[in-house]
């Protein structure tokens, strides 16, 4: 089925639209440039339990298209600590 004809497809076209339009029309704290926006994310969000780095985000970089300026941000949804179910330390301890 083609994009154009498929719904669940041109729903996530749609919304894939609107986040290009919003990054767009967002500019730049540095430079004014339009396109500042979400351009890496870093791991290691530390284990609610044992304090131990684990694969989640823990800061997200945003960035500028033009210059380089960036700005590094705790993750968006303010989690602070990841559950212990995520953490590979805590797991290898419950298998053992």
């Amino acid at each position: 089925m083609r994009a154009q004809f498929n719904p669940s497809r041109m729903t996530a076209i749609g919304e894939l639209a609107d986040k290009l339009a919003e990054r767009l029309a967002t500019a730049c704290p540095s430079c004014a440039s339009p396109g500042w926006g979400r351009i890496h994310a870093e791991k290691g969000l530390h284990c609610e339990y044992c304090d131990q780095a684990t694969e989640m985000i823990a800061h997200e970089i945003y960035g500028c298209v033009l210059c380089d300026h960036t700005v590094r941000q705790p993750r968006a949804d303010g989690l602070k600590a990841a559950p212990q179910m995520h953490c590979g330390w805590c797991k290898g301890l419950e298998n053992n």
